[in-house]
């Protein structure tokens, strides 16, 4: 089997505020977001109490490895240890007051221009890979998370870790790293700073990922006594959107998922109606058997109950029956819709890549991408919706107003042949517009 295996840094190339709400509101919360690089002691903050669960009383599934239960202090920590030496060295070459630093902890804390530090969420797997696996199970990935740590501080010693925080509450067990990338050897200012753009870059990300991926794809099967690889890498930078995470997707997924419940539930009673068929049949046969003469069979009242049951599942059944006319062409409406969900997401990532390819100094330009990413998705997003609502109303409410709509946007090729299509797909009363016409002026 292969597993996947995601490493992401948070970044904070995007410190607009509308840009930081949405990803705060997001569905994941992750570094899947170009904007949640950890700029002051607030953000800090906020990380902590969603790391630890702070305010949550469901804390057994929340295991720090590396750390406290706060996550500010842990950080200032690794600040007094690694920094103030360099402060005081700094301090001691001054003749300006102005100039010295009190606190560097909270210098940066104030410096728009630095992040205070960084987040790195590790995760081994997916939802599909976890959704069957029991605790026992899932709690031995502390041990492999514990190496994946210190893996991490064996390949990028400049990165301190103040923090490891393991989540075995949601789908996938993964682990979130709170440190301070700390870069030594400045001319200007103190001689060791935080230094999150000198240590990482485009390359040493690159070289991160590939030997952390490694070492936690030999860790997980020395542990698990189990031999598994790791699906293929992934190109492009670490930005990667789900389709759980598009618009509507968790009220679409609620529908799809009571239709698959009625489709189950007509399977049982096609079963349960099999069953009383081959009961009901030694019965009559029974009944044959103990015929009183040649017109006549004698037969008891619990034979008699058994036949009026027989009957009345079986009219259960046909009305079930019938119902997956309507069900099936839904269930195929439904694939298709989540066919372009995956459409959709396949060129959001490949724009993603594209912009990746783009050099650091074009920032302009890749803003410029981004928004017309943005721009995209909502364009796709709400064609979605169209053809989702045209084809209830067509397919499912046998809506004359909305069968002409249809049929006019086909006619100015606002529709393709392939949405005209999609949307008539299944419909049992064959589309016909002069019929329908004919029978409304009657």
């Amino acid at each position: 089997m292969n597993l996947s295996y995601s490493i992401h840094l948070g970044s904070d190339k995007n410190k607009k505020i509308s840009s930081i709400k949405s990803a705060n509101n997001s569905l994941s919360k992750t570094t899947s977001y170009s904007n949640n690089g950890i700029q002051n002691t607030a953000k800090l903050s906020k990380v902590g109490n969603h790391n630890l669960r702070l305010y949550e009383n469901n804390n057994e599934k929340i295991i720090t490895i590396v750390g406290t239960n706060n996550i500010v202090e842990d950080t200032k920590k690794v600040y007094l240890n690694e920094f103030e030496k360099s402060r005081i060295e700094y301090n001691n070459k001054q003749t300006r007051s102005d100039r010295l630093i009190e606190n560097y902890f909270e210098s940066v804390s104030k410096n728009e221009k630095r992040d205070l530090a960084c987040e790195i969420i590790i995760e081994l797997g997916d939802m599909n890979f976890w959704s069957n696996k029991d605790d026992n199970f899932k709690n031995k990935m502390i041990d492999v998370y514990k190496e994946q740590v210190r893996d991490l501080e064996k390949i990028i010693p400049e990165f301190k870790v103040a923090n490891a925080t393991i989540h075995l509450d949601e789908k996938s067990p993964h682990m979130h790293i709170v440190g301070v990338p700390v870069k030594d050897g400045y001319k200007n200012g103190m001689t060791k700073q935080v230094g999150k753009s000198q240590i990482f870059t485009k390359d040493s990300l690159r070289n991160i990922q590939d030997k952390m991926r490694i070492k936690c794809i030999e860790s997980f099967n020395k542990i698990y006594e189990l031999n598994y690889s790791l699906k293929e890498k992934q190109l492009g930078r670490n930005i990667d959107f789900s389709v759980f995470e598009m618009k509507n997707y968790n009220e679409f997924q609620k529908e799809f998922q009571s239709k698959q419940e009625k489709l189950e539930m007509i399977n049982q009673l096609l079963d349960s109606s099999s069953l009383s068929s081959k009961k009901t049949e030694l019965e009559i046969n029974s009944i044959l058997f103990h015929h009183i003469d040649d017109n006549n069979f004698k037969i008891s009242r619990e034979q008699v109950q058994l036949l009026f049951n027989y009957v009345k599942e079986n009219k259960k059944l046909n009305k079930s029956l019938n119902e997956i006319r309507t069900l099936m062409p839904m269930m195929n409406n439904y694939k298709n819709i989540i066919e372009r969900f995956y459409e959709a997401l396949s060129i959001f990532n490949k724009a993603f890549k594209d912009i990746d390819l783009i050099s650091a100094s074009k920032t302009s330009t890749i803003n410029s991408v981004s928004k017309t990413v943005e721009v995209v998705f909502e364009a796709v997003n709400s064609w979605i919706k169209l053809i989702t609502l045209l084809t209830t109303k067509v397919l499912l409410h046998n809506d004359y107003t909305y069968k002409k709509i249809v049929e006019d946007l086909h006619k100015f090729n606002v529709l393709n042949d392939k949405d005209f299509n999609h949307i008539f797909s299944g419909n049992s009363l064959n589309y016909n517009l002069k019929n329908n016409e004919k029978e409304r002026t009657r």
